[in-house]
């Protein structure tokens, strides 16, 4: 059996257990609670099987990595774009969200307020980052032995780097990013994003400059500028989900039916499909229209014939940053402290754990949502709720 099938075939199985598991979890040990409110579409279903495909693309690398001493893109290239794609669309995901906020405030002729933003995206990303941060430091320094091989200075400016999303070693090791998969550098994207918003916001007030800006970000992505550690490609996911949020806007409930039917669950299907077994080998702009066509049903609420509804897929979609951030750090205990890689029977043999590693990784995340993620988000709902009752009162 060739390491392709095999692997994918425990990449399905891995998929539903992780499912299942979720169930089980939910109903004998932690609750994780339903998100209530306006949703947007069916990302909330999606988030976790998004992660949970950076997380099986990390395992293959994990086994490569261990074996050589390298960490390579993995020659198979459907496992290689399960991450790429994955990535790609959560930076849609997040263009659609915050553009999309900005445009509805700019119809509706509110001033976003900015400091609510920004807090809560604080309290959402940096708690469980942090708490990642602190386990790298401690593994690394573990696996020393707790010899210090730099200068108090060196390690100072090392975890500064950190604590910027710019981190790679620790102690002097530079395969302490490892620990986390090295997945801590998508958020550096997030976070320049972020700090544009109040520009953007400007920008899309005039249509001019909107459709300016819009030509001078496609022409930016495709020429593909590299420098100061970004790649300037990503920038055409948010471009996709400011796009997404646009079209929403226009309130075209047949386009929205539309989106909703079973014919468009098989071309998001049969996207995603193509995106990761086909067309990385032909154009990246192709790709990326698939990747587009593959979440935007998502989005406007397709479930791909009620996967997404299920209680499981959205509690999943409820870990998935910590799925995201954790899964690193669960395979490297697993197989660096508990397994010996070198004395199992090659691939098939570690392949065989996949599923189970990510059921321990689901595992793991529920506790870091509930007692880590969650308690920091419902601080920065309270926090909300107070500036409001106070402005009204004022």
């Amino acid at each position: 059996m060739s390491i392709e099938f095999y692997f994918g075939f425990l990449v399905i199985i891995a998929m539903i257990f992780c499912v299942l598991f979720m169930k089980i979890i939910n109903s004998r040990l932690i609750k994780i609670e339903l998100p209530i409110g306006n949703r947007a579409g069916c990302i909330d279903g999606a988030r976790g099987y998004l992660a949970l495909m950076v997380a099986v693309h990390h395992y293959y690398i994990f086994y490569f990595w261990i074996k050589t001493g390298k960490w390579l893109p993995p020659e198979v290239q459907y496992i290689n774009s399960l991450g790429k794609v994955a990535v790609s669309a959560f930076f849609i995901i997040t263009g659609y969200l915050f553009l999309g906020k900005i445009l509805r405030d700019n119809r509706l002729h509110i001033k976003t307020q900015w400091s609510p933003l920004y807090l809560s995206r604080f309290l959402r990303i940096t708690p469980l980052y942090l708490l990642s941060v602190l386990v790298t430091i401690i593994l690394t320094f573990v696996l020393s032995e707790g010899v210090l091989y730099v200068s108090f200075f060196e390690l100072f400016k090392e975890v500064s780097r950190w604590l910027l999303y710019v981190g790679y070693s620790i102690n002097g090791d530079t395969d302490a990013r490892r620990i986390t998969a090295g997945v801590t550098w998508t958020l550096k994207y997030e976070w320049v994003f972020y700090l544009t918003l109040p520009i953007l916001a400007i920008l899309l007030k005039e249509r001019t400059l909107a459709i300016t800006s819009l030509i001078v970000g496609v022409g930016i992505s495709y020429f593909n500028i590299n420098g100061f550690g970004f790649e300037s490609h990503y920038l055409i996911y948010f471009i996709f989900g400011g796009g997404i949020a646009f079209v929403q806007s226009l309130n075209n409930k047949k386009l929205s039916g539309m989106m909703s039917t079973s014919i468009w669950s098989v071309i998001s299907i049969l996207s995603l499909v193509f995106v990761i077994f086909i067309t990385p080998h032909y154009s990246v702009f192709l790709s990326d229209i698939l990747i587009l066509f593959f979440l935007m049903p998502i989005i406007f609420g397709n479930s791909l014939f009620g996967l997404l509804k299920l209680k499981s897929s959205i509690r999943l979609g409820e870990i998935s940053y910590s799925i995201y951030l954790m899964h690193g750090i669960v395979f490297f205990v697993i197989f660096i402290f508990l397994f010996d890689v070198n004395k199992m029977n090659g691939w098939v043999e570690f392949f065989i754990y996949m599923p189970f590693s990510l059921m321990l990784v689901v595992f793991f995340s529920v506790y870091t949502y509930q007692y880590i993620e969650k308690p920091f988000v419902d601080l920065s709902h309270i926090i909300r709720k107070k500036r409001i009752n106070t402005s009204e009162i004022i």
